[in-house]
């Protein structure tokens, strides 16, 4: 976990389709830290779970699928609206947003329970001032623990690639997302939102790796071929997560972690994050990595 620089042998799995990395030991010193000088205030939405950018909004998600819509980047004048897979609980720990075909689909995790992945058809109507959303699809899995994990779960989506990845942690049981030994990560092809209702079995596994386990990890975005994942909480009185605020950057292509950077120079919570092109209110131009905390959203820069 701890480590820029991990080695993963390689095993063979149904008939060299899928690749099982099993990590090697990790080092404890190689975690860059990224300083309070690298948070850059953006403004502050309230958000609870996920979040993503889609038609000029920051929308906010909460455990129950309820949205909480921010234009960007204004606390005020915000709208509030429910998924259509609203309730299905617990919900939204992974919000990603796809455009295919001139509509936008949004992809959320039920992370405990069944496991599924949602697909919604989202949009804005501003005339209204009203956003819609319908199901359109539902992903699942019919696998065994020992190739699937048992842990909380979570779908994520690499549009550019047309790949879908689970994350997973290995053991199952209370907080497993602080007590499981590993985390396993499993890529698919991703269906088209007009192929209907998917239950993947092993046999559809592509590549497979585990990875050394990462506490409390919370939402997950896909960029340019890494996949960032947020991780950690605040500290309270039951757990101590100073330096344990993370973002991992897993690599796509190599399938192993490339780095971990140290996020605990802010307290909070690391809700949601998504990549954003475009000018912020303090006139910075470019691609963005916004990550967005219980109360506020920053731009980060990481080593």
């Amino acid at each position: 976990m701890n480590s820029c620089k991990k080695i993963f042998s390689r095993i063979m799995l149904l008939a060299a389709v899928a690749v099982w990395g099993m990590p090697a030991a990790v080092a404890a010193d190689d975690v860059p830290v990224v300083k309070a000088s690298d948070f850059t205030y953006v403004f502050g939405p309230v958000c609870k779970q996920a979040s993503f950018i889609c038609d000029g909004h920051m929308v906010c998600l909460s455990n129950d699928g309820h949205a909480k819509a921010y234009p960007l980047f204004s606390a005020s004048d915000s709208t509030e609206f429910d998924l259509a897979s609203a309730a299905k609980r617990p919900h939204c720990n992974v919000a990603n947003l796809v455009q295919a075909g001139g509509h936008n689909y949004l992809y959320t995790t039920e992370w405990s329970g069944q496991r599924r992945c949602f697909v919604e058809q989202i949009g804005y109507d501003r005339a209204m001032r009203r956003w819609h959303t319908r199901l359109v699809q539902t992903f699942s899995y019919d696998m065994p623990q020992a190739v699937s994990g048992a842990g909380y779960a979570d779908w994520i989506v690499d549009a550019d690639a047309r790949k879908l990845y689970l994350h997973v942690y290995k053991e199952d049981g209370k907080d497993n997302d602080i007590n499981s030994s590993a985390i396993v990560i499993m890529e698919f092809r991703l269906p088209k939102p007009d192929a209907g209702n998917v239950t993947f079995k092993e046999q559809d596994i592509l590549r497979r790796t585990e990875i050394p386990m990462i506490l409390g990890t919370q939402d997950k975005e896909i960029y340019k071929g890494k996949m960032y994942i947020t991780a950690g909480n605040k500290t309270t009185k039951r757990f101590n997560w100073e330096g344990l605020r993370r973002l991992v950057i897993f690599d796509i292509k190599t399938f192993r972690v490339e780095k971990i950077v140290d996020l605990s120079a802010y307290f909070d919570e690391p809700e949601g994050i998504d990549f954003w092109r475009g000018t912020l209110p303090d006139g910075s131009k470019g691609v963005h990595a916004l990550i967005t905390y219980r109360r506020n959203t920053f731009k980060v820069s990481w080593p």
